[in-house]
């Protein structure tokens, strides 16, 4: 069953609406929004003839939110940026911060999350720098958002706990219990119950002062689950329980219909599916009378779940039906929603065209009042022009020049890219047809001589398989990779990499292959290190580096994976070990297709002599570097340099 997070308002599904209403609903909104539109434009026009340069401000502001609320945001953004230079000009600290926090929140909105931190955090200097509490709160509340957006909770919780320390300190009841509400929210996502339930029985006393009913039984409710997800029975009923009585008395029909559904969750869990079905009839009857859909559909669900465990499988199909099909009409709604919302966007534009052509037939008849002077610009444009012309002339052997060493560089690229392709497509060949001989000489005897050859042979034979099988799959994989790496860079998504997490589970994949070897695997990893860079191409280097280090290390050897910041934005990754090591011979050709160097590791594991090769050319796709050390019977040493995030 969902796990439902309910505190300011509960929402209400109408009931019976039909196509005409719809209709009406559109048209108007359009009205309004085309009304709300004048007004805001009037407003700009009044303070523009005032010369009032705090009211033209003030306009901007207002205009970038119309844009804004209308999902309008390349408008907003620049109606804000208007905003913040006149700000800037009359020295208002206070309207500035807003200009930029709101510049952020387009920035946020477009999923740009960098810009939208870089506006957000100028908001916050200038807000502490006066003292501007209210906003203080409010941009702490949008970085946590970001954060939060960005996957960071850690980071998010910081300043969800800065704001609701401003909140407090305000007494603004509203924005505490959202800021409680939110931090439990994260600790529900961490599993830290026990912390969440601290927050929210905050949720609760404060809603109980101020006399939120609703606000009072949304919180009785999400402790409840809480208490369910801890499997604490006794408590989750006790508060379920009485979420569900206040809920009767006040009726609150929807908040009824999620609890009674989480109450059958509870019963669930402890296998007694008659009060299960009870609780779940009843739940499904309001949100019937409602027409909840999204209730109904869950409760459609669960009644799948439990007439499968009583073994009523004739009613569980039944209802399991019901949820797809009201599953798939529901999604067909918000397509036809979304269809009107275009709509509305799409005529709205239309009128925004027609004023842009009415200014246009306005400008030309300016031009005819104003004929002699756009004579003298159009000579004066006529000079520039002839002047411009000169110039082409003169550079035009330039860049035909230019453009020829360019043309040949990409020749001599394109000849260079070929050859290569011809080399690993020999050098493949020849790998591939090893493993495959292996397997079509012992699969041949096997198959005539079977009955005659002995049990520790067929053993050997089959392990002999699984090793070519193998060894087939990573040359496979390398080949893959080869040609990823070859495509365009388009492909290559950055983001923000927490370095430790992504070595961990590198270590997660590749323990048993240290443990084989009895490898001590060693991490030293600086707090809050990150990168920017492909997650992908970066899980493959690390993969590659710490499995070749393994291969090459002796039994009982040590492997240590360094990561540290260096400043200037750099993150420096070394992958050590004390194993067999390389000659300076090796090292100079490690990187070269047409001399592929490949070797046994020291239990005789066999490689692809690839892995590097990938590594190098996807770190520099990422904008690093690749570098290696090694002494024969002293190890190696690969260091990687990566842009911080």
């Amino acid at each position: 069953m969902r796990f439902v997070i309910l505190i300011f308002t509960i929402e209400l599904i109408c009931v019976n609406l039909f196509a005409a209403k719809l209709n009406d609903e559109i048209e108007k909104k359009k009205l309004e929004t085309e009304k709300s539109k004048i007004n805001a434009e009037m407003l700009l026009q009044s303070a523009i003839n005032k010369k009032n340069d705090a009211e033209i401000a003030t306009a901007y502001q207002n205009l970038g939110f119309f844009y804004y609320q209308n999902s309008d945001y390349v408008f907003s953004l620049n109606y804000f940026q208007k905003a913040l230079a006149k700000n800037i000009a009359l020295n208002n600290e206070k309207g500035s911060a807003i200009s930029l926090n709101n510049i952020g929140l387009i920035y946020e909105t477009w999923g740009k999350y960098a810009q939208s931190l870089k506006y957000y955090s100028a908001a916050l200097k200038i807000m502490e720098s006066i003292y501007y509490e209210k906003g203080i709160a409010a941009t702490n509340g949008n970085i946590a958002k970001l954060y939060y957006n960005w996957n960071n909770r850690a980071k998010a919780l910081e300043y969800l706990k800065k704001e609701l320390a401003i909140n407090e300190k305000l007494g603004n009841i509203e924005s505490i219990a959202s800021c409680l509400n939110n931090i439990g929210i994260i600790y529900l996502e961490n599993k830290e119950y026990k912390n969440a339930l601290l927050y929210y029985n905050r949720i609760l006393e404060l809603q109980k002062k101020s006399s939120n009913k609703q606000g009072y039984t949304a919180a009785l409710h999400n402790i409840g689950n809480i208490y369910l997800q801890l499997k604490d029975f006794i408590k989750s009923k006790q508060y379920l329980e009485e979420a569900l009585a206040i809920s009767k008395k006040d009726g609150n029909k929807n908040q009824e219909s999620v609890t009674l559904a989480n109450l059958c969750d509870l019963y669930y869990q402890q296998n007694n599916f008659v009060k299960s079905l009870e609780y779940l009839k009843n739940s499904q009857i309001i949100a019937q009378e409602l027409n909840i859909k999204s209730q109904l559909i869950e409760n459609y669900h669960f009644f799948a779940k439990i007439y499968e465990k009583i073994g009523n499988y004739e009613l569980s199909l039944k209802n399991y039906k019901n949820y797809k099909k009201l599953s798939d009409s529901v999604f067909s709604e918000e397509s036809q929603n979304q269809l009107a919302d275009f709509q509305i966007k799409y005529e709205t534009a239309n009128k925004e065209k027609e004023i842009r052509l009415l200014k246009k037939e306005k400008d030309i008849q300016n031009l005819a009042i104003n004929k002699q002077f756009y004579a003298m610009l159009f000579l004066v444009s006529i000079s520039i022009l002839l002047i411009i012309l000169v110039i082409l002339v003169l550079s035009r052997y330039k860049i035909k020049y230019r453009t020829g060493k360019a043309l040949e560089k990409t020749n001599a690229k394109l000849i260079e890219s070929n050859e290569m392709k011809d080399k690993i497509l020999s050098l493949l060949a020849h790998d591939l047809k090893t493993p495959i001989a292996a397997f079509y000489g012992i699969t041949d005897l096997m198959n005539n001589k079977y009955d005659e050859i002995e049990d520790v042979k067929k053993r050997k034979f089959i392990f002999q398989l699984s090793t070519s099988a193998k060894s087939l799959i990573e040359m496979l994989d390398n080949i893959l990779q080869w040609a990823i790496i070859k495509q365009d860079t388009s492909s290559i998504k950055y983001e923000n990499i927490n370095i430790k997490d992504l070595i961990e589970k590198v270590m997660l994949i590749l323990s048993i292959q240290a443990e084989k070897k009895q490898i001590s695997i060693v991490l030293d990893i600086e707090e809050n290190t990150n990168i920017y860079a492909d997650k992908n191409r970066i899980m493959v280097v690390l993969m590659n580096l710490v499995s070749n280090s393994n291969k090459f290390t002796n039994p009982n050897g040590i492997v240590k994976i360094i990561a540290k910041n260096e400043g200037l934005n750099k993150i420096k990754i070394n992958v050590i070990d004390n194993g067999v090591g390389m000659d300076d011979e090796v090292l100079n050709n490690l990187f070269k297709v047409n001399t592929r160097y490949t070797s046994l590791g020291t239990a005789n594991e066999k490689g692809t002599g690839l892995g590097l090769i990938i590594c190098k050319e996807f770190i520099e796709q990422c904008g690093g570097t690749l570098n290696i050390e090694s002494k024969i019977g002293e190890g190696t040493n690969i260091e990687i340099i990566l842009p911080s995030a």
